[in-house]
């Protein structure tokens, strides 16, 4: 449910021509092209990324992204992103939005403008230089680094103390055992 005008939910496409190791850093590149757009028009300082690309304010929801990978009839390939984000409406918790932050409305289309932007940019050094230079930026805002998580995947679910992401975008959880778990998909969160 969503109000009529309020948020943002944008789609875009582009041509996948990078190898599958870039790919895995997509979700975290995305988060930070919206950390960046967001940066235009608020103070990002109490924004956070939860592994790999909700954007967080205060530990609640502000933005959410979506990757979704498509091949064509000609065998070509693509990715999709998906970029979800609470904008004008005052959002109860455990969600936030702009207009909660900052009590100011915003101008939608403005904010598409500048994500559409950063997007490009991001997407292609991505493919061209990988994720190095990404990995400090992501690094600065990482909401789980020190906690105690619970990684929930298809067939199981991984408890322990997060302690950053890898190279390749990974998330590295230290099990109770000392075991270290190096996760590339799942749903992440706070373990009490």
């Amino acid at each position: 449910h969503s109000p009529y005008g309020d948020n943002i939910y944008f789609s875009a496409r582009f041509p996948l021509e990078m190898g599958i190791t870039h790919m895995a850093c997509l979700s975290l590149v995305v988060s930070l092209s919206v950390l960046h757009t967001l940066a235009t028009f608020i103070d990002t300082t109490a924004l956070t990324i939860k592994w790999p690309n909700d954007i967080l304010y205060q530990g609640q929801k502000l933005c959410g992204c979506l990757i979704e990978l498509l091949t064509t009839e000609t065998n070509t390939m693509s990715v999709v992103i998906g970029i979800g984000m609470n904008v004008n409406e005052d959002i109860p918790a455990p969600w936030t939005s702009l207009y909660h932050i900052t009590q100011k409305k915003y101008d939608r289309n403005a904010i598409i403008g500048y994500l559409i932007t950063h997007l490009y940019h991001d997407f292609y050094q991505l493919q061209s230089e990988g994720f190095t230079p990404f990995k400090p930026q992501w690094e600065a805002f990482d909401d789980l680094k020190g906690k105690t998580v619970r990684v929930t995947q298809a067939s199981q679910s991984i408890e322990g103390i997060a302690q950053g992401i890898t190279q390749h975008g990974q998330l590295i959880v230290c099990d109770p055992l000392g075991k270290r778990h190096l996760l590339s998909s799942g749903e992440a969160s706070l373990h009490r």
